[in-house]
């Protein structure tokens, strides 16, 4: 009897904890690690492009923070929708010349290109 009923105690501690981080709604961040908008040698300019794309039923809310400055631009995503930024640091930024990375916050899943 004391078997059965460890047994039962262990299967719903495993459910609860199991089923605990589902319950909670957390952000998801991504970092990457090379962004820029730099001259390069014999008149060459190298700027980096970013895609965000919220493959959800649910709207994302995305932060967009530019180190070493910490400057910081904020996106809503509708579910489905594409967002492509053209020379990300340049343009979004208004940071020509510089080099850095690039975090990526939001409340739901995204796909990055």
């Amino acid at each position: 009897m004391w078997n059965r009923l460890l047994r039962l105690d262990l299967f719903l501690s495993l459910i609860t904890f199991s089923a605990w981080p589902l319950a909670a709604q957390t952000t998801t961040t991504w970092t990457i690690p090379g962004a820029l908008n730099a001259p390069g040698l014999n008149g060459t300019h190298f700027v980096s492009d970013l895609s965000l794309t919220d493959p959800g039923a649910a709207p994302a809310n995305v932060t967009l923070t530019f180190l070493p400055t910490g400057a910081v631009q904020t996106a809503a995503l509708s579910p489905g929708q594409t967002v492509v930024y053209q020379d990300v640091i340049g343009g979004l930024f208004a940071l020509p010349g510089a080099v850095g990375a690039l975090t990526v916050t939001s409340d739901q899943a995204l796909l990055l290109r």
